[in-house]
């Protein structure tokens, strides 16, 4: 009989553990579909069910007169964790948590465990005492509890013919959730990549069903757990920033890891032997004071002092260890996201804010920081934590191995669900401190213009309003992480409490002296240390991760832009665009033509110039040539190679361009004109400033060519710091030069002295302008309108000359502006009303103009 009833109760513990089991491998997998559930009538349920035990043990201790044995109590615990477990679970710590339907499969074969356990209890029971007791009363009301439980669930898996848990396969990332891996970047080797083309991803009209890098980036982290399908795929995503972590290549770098990890277990093993010998050491020195002879007191005093100089010397070794890894690491970081942001394409550059590109990177190294606290200071806590319990167990028996066991088991189960319910708000909180930052940022980048229109004290209100939603965010999470350390810290204490006076009974049963208590003392404390570190973690884990979770992001958006192996050669400027169409998205994400079957050639060696109003793509012509963007349709070929078989930093090898808004670095006037040609002479330099008509006024200047210009060039004029962009791009004797309204802000004397230094160049140039005086040189002028369609189309095209004799579009822009006025006020609006002249030298779709 009693052989029986031993068999009963391992069996009856090995349910309960197949309880917590079945519960926490069942969240892992996938969701069956299942029709909604309220959770309030589960939850009622299993509180019943868990006073009902609390019930059972009271009475399974009253009954023994103080401790239970062993077994029962192993197995109460379990079955005590898998309610715990199943309660945390179904009463949502968040917003997305209430939001998302629970693995209802894993409370199902649970409860059929648990049923069982208490099936299992109600046998032995009734095999102990024929007659009713207190316990087979408490288990018999768990039965019908859990039978509810069972039915009320039962529906969905009803027509299982196996025990479906354990056939699902863990939940892991498909395939198609991130890249793969030869696809992902591997940092820094695999940032060898180029620039995406805007107009490759958007044929479909409509707009693209893929969310924009801007989007990307300001994603919530709250979608992005739903579309992993839950923390730990989510988690798994985080592999990117392992090259960081374990750098390949840094053998130093690896051998410090590998030592660290040696000193934090030599740290732990230190940490264990520490309270054994001051409880051997106490135990030695009550016995001396007690007048018996002992001759170990001083060898263990010194074993004892000796331990704990070599903790210090291991702690303090460690700790240079992993600073000088640290220093490494963020040298690594920072030098692969620089390189992978400047690598980037156009389009991420454009379509990117920069407070968010910003944030990203101030934040680099956190994802390696949060890898640090779990390797190096959870991790050791946590086997610190199992070490002193092991300890602990061989010294105080099971009954206080269980009872701590139950205590952490419990803590870490609040710890867990702190970091869930904290994750929305980070995710909150973070992207109010964005806003915040971006406002700010944008109203002192942006002070000039607030200034003029009188909108000081309103940048100043919208701040101060933003700045309380993130104040509020940020006590909300003060709150919940007080409410939470409160309660853990307040179950740890009860804990202690009563594990304490489980072996202070213990020492007065056995007749132990006050040794082998200070000695539990000690381990105890050992235990307490990591739990109440543990407190931190939900705060510290949710403010690391998803404040890394940004960086992960903007390293996974890839360069699309493919290069081929060809070479430019022989190089002479020709320039044709066969069939081009061209289009983007716009501000509202619908895609609009730019161009629609576009041919147009340029000799080598021909000034070329566009003119049109605004929107009618001339800029974008610029663009194609330039292969910020590849065209949707059609090819660029430059002396008849197509640009995109050319390998990478060939073609601008060939070119120089002045963009509409010239970029000034902060520097001197030197570094600037330099800029694009090292190595480059100052008669080089000064030659290129002639040209662009700066020179005489740089040598005014008090240390001429070296004068500092500010950032932008806040210490030129408008027109210096274009002459001084022209400048950078004459030196550079590119084969082709595209200029962007290259005199909009220079005077008539400047305007002459370009237009001379232009004409006097034998290479191809290409230039855009507005003000039709500044382009008369022009060995070809195009115009540029908008058909009915709404796409840029070619009007007309020829010399000045020649244009002005055709009495066609060109002659009324002229007539009408004199060479001065804005060429919008012309076309008003585009070229839809205005009657084109039908002589046969425009095409609009699939001609060439020449």
């Amino acid at each position: 009989m009693w052989d029986l009833r031993a068999a009963l109760e391992v069996f009856q513990i090995s349910l309960g553990a197949v309880s917590c089991l079945c519960f926490l491998v069942g969240i892992q997998s996938k969701q069956a579909k299942a029709r909604r559930r309220k959770r309030i009538p589960f939850i009622i349920v299993l509180c019943a069910m868990f006073l009902a035990l609390l019930a059972d043990m009271s009475v399974l201790f009253v009954s023994a007169g103080w401790m239970p044995d062993s077994s029962p109590l192993a197995a109460a615990i379990l079955y005590m964790l898998a309610l715990i477990l199943q309660i945390d679970r179904l009463y949502p710590s968040s917003d997305v948590e209430k939001s998302t339907e629970p693995a209802w499969h894993a409370y199902f074969w649970s409860w059929a465990a648990m049923f069982v356990f208490d099936m299992v209890a109600i046998i032995k029971l009734a095999l102990a005492s024929r007659s009713p007791t207190p316990s087979l009363v408490c288990a018999g009301v768990r039965c019908c509890f859990e039978l509810i439980l069972l039915i009320l669930s039962i529906r969905p898996y009803v027509q299982l013919p196996r025990i479906w848990i354990f056939h699902q396969r863990i939940r892991l990332p498909d395939d198609d959730e991130f890249p793969d891996d030869d696809e992902r970047i591997r940092l820094p080797d695999d940032l060898e990549n180029g620039t995406m083309g805007m107009g490759n991803s958007h044929d479909q009209e409509g707009g693209s069903s893929e969310p924009t890098e801007q989007g990307v980036l300001r994603q919530s982290v709250g979608d992005e757990l739903n579309a992993a399908g839950g923390f730990w795929p989510w988690l798994k995503r985080f592999r990117i920033f392992l090259p960081w972590i374990w750098p390949s290549g840094a053998l130093l770098t690896r051998l410090r890891i590998v030592a660290i990890l040696v000193l934090q277990l030599a740290n732990t093993g230190l940490t264990l032997v520490i309270p054994r010998l001051h409880g051997a050491f106490v135990e030695i020195l009550a016995q001396k004071f007690a007048g018996e002879k002992s001759g170990l007191v001083w060898l263990l005093l010194l074993a004892y002092s000796a331990a704990i100089i070599s903790s210090y010397g291991v702690y303090f070794l460690d700790d240079l260890l992993q600073n000088q890894i640290k220093l490494d690491r963020r040298r690594l970081a920072s030098t692969s996201i620089n390189q992978h942001l400047m690598r980037h394409e156009a389009s991420f550059h454009l379509q990117t804010d920069s407070t968010d590109i910003n944030m990203a990177i101030d934040n680099g190294t956190i994802a390696c920081e949060t890898f640090d606290f779990v390797v190096w200071e959870m991790l050791p806590q946590i086997v610190t934590v199992i070490t002193a319990e092991i300890a602990i167990f061989s010294l105080f028996g099971l009954h206080v191995g269980l009872i701590q066991g139950a205590v952490v088991a419990v803590d870490t189960i609040f710890v867990l669900r702190s970091n869930r319910g904290q994750m929305t708000m980070y995710d909150a909180k973070i992207t109010a401190h964005q806003e915040t930052k971006r406002r700010r940022e944008g109203g002192l980048k942006a002070w000039l213009t607030v200034f003029l229109c009188g909108q000081v004290d309103r940048e100043i209100d919208d701040y101060a309003a933003l700045l309380h939603k993130q104040t509020r965010l940020e006590l909300k999470i003060l709150i919940s992480s007080f409410r939470f350390q409160l309660s853990s810290g307040i179950f740890v204490t009860a804990g202690s409490f009563f594990a304490t006076g489980i072996a202070i009974q213990h020492g007065l049963q056995t007749g132990d002296t006050f040794g082998p208590v200070v000695m539990f003392m000690n381990y105890w404390e050992l235990v307490q240390g990591p739990l109440k570190s543990f407190m931190k973690i939900p705060e510290r884990l949710s403010r690391d991760l998803y404040t890394a979770d940004r960086l992960r992001r903007l390293l996974e958006i890839k360069p699309k832009m493919q290069y081929g192996s060809a070479v430019l050669r022989p190089a002479r400027g020709g320039i044709r665009l066969q069939n081009v169409s061209f289009s983007y998205p716009n501000a509202s994400g619908k895609v609009e033509s730019v161009f629609k079957d576009l041919t147009l050639s340029i000799v080598p060696g021909e000034t070329v110039a566009f003119v049109g109003p605004s929107g009618v793509g001339k800029s974008t012509i610029f663009n194609l040539i330039t292969r910020l963007f590849d065209p949707n349709e059609g090819s660029v070929e430059i002396d008849g190679q197509d640009i995109r078989k050319l390998q990478k930093g060939e073609l601008i090898e060939h070119m120089a361009v002045l963009s509409q808004e010239p970029c000034i670095f902060d520097g001197t006037i030197r570094s600037n004109i330099t800029y694009g040609r090292d190595g480059a002479t100052d008669a080089e330099m000064h030659a290129a400033a002639r040209m662009a008509g700066i020179h005489d006024e740089i040598m005014k200047m008090e240390k001429h060519y070296d004068t500092k210009i500010g950032e932008s060039g806040r210490n030129l004029s408008g027109g210096q710091r274009q002459r001084v962009a022209l400048a950078r791009v004459f030196l550079r004797g590119a084969l082709i030069t595209l200029l962007d309204e290259a005199t909009s802000a220079v005077d008539t004397g400047a305007e002459d002295c370009i237009k001379e230094s232009v004409k006097k160049r034998d290479k191809t140039t290409l230039l855009i302008a507005h003000r039709l005086s500044s382009i008369t040189y022009a060995d070809r002028i195009i115009v540029f309108g908008k058909g009915e369609d709404g796409c840029g189309m070619i009007v007309e095209e020829g010399t000045h000359e020649e244009l002005k004799e055709r009495n066609g579009v060109y002659t009324r822009l002229w007539k009408n502006s004199t060479g001065e006025k804005n060429i919008e006020q012309i076309f008003d609006g585009g070229t839809s009303g205005m009657r084109l002249p039908n002589n046969g030298s425009i095409r609009r779709r699939g001609g060439e103009m020449r």
